[in-house]
């Protein structure tokens, strides 16, 4: 199976304040399963880190996305569609 990473996961494993944190970090450490993260994810991650935690925040998390396994999956037009037909 694979783990689709989506931003309120990713704010909690990168805040160390966040009331998530704990829990989101004991998942991260045992998944096995490949990891995606989509790229319609990136600016609201980028965006609440930088606002939240700051700019370096962001960019240590850009820069251990360059070092990690996580897929990047963009987004085609067929996915819209599909959006659309479940929204």
């Amino acid at each position: 199976m694979t783990a689709i990473l989506d931003t309120s996961f990713l704010f909690a494993l990168t805040a160390q304040n966040d009331r998530n944190h704990a829990s989101v970090l004991a998942v991260a450490q045992t998944l096995n399963e490949p990891l995606v993260l989509p790229t319609v994810v990136l600016p609201e991650i980028c965006y609440l880190l930088t606002s939240r935690l700051g700019h370096r925040a962001m960019r240590q998390f850009i820069a251990s996305l360059t070092i990690s396994t996580t897929q990047l999956e963009p987004l085609s037009a067929v996915d819209l569609v599909r959006s659309r037909e479940i929204l």
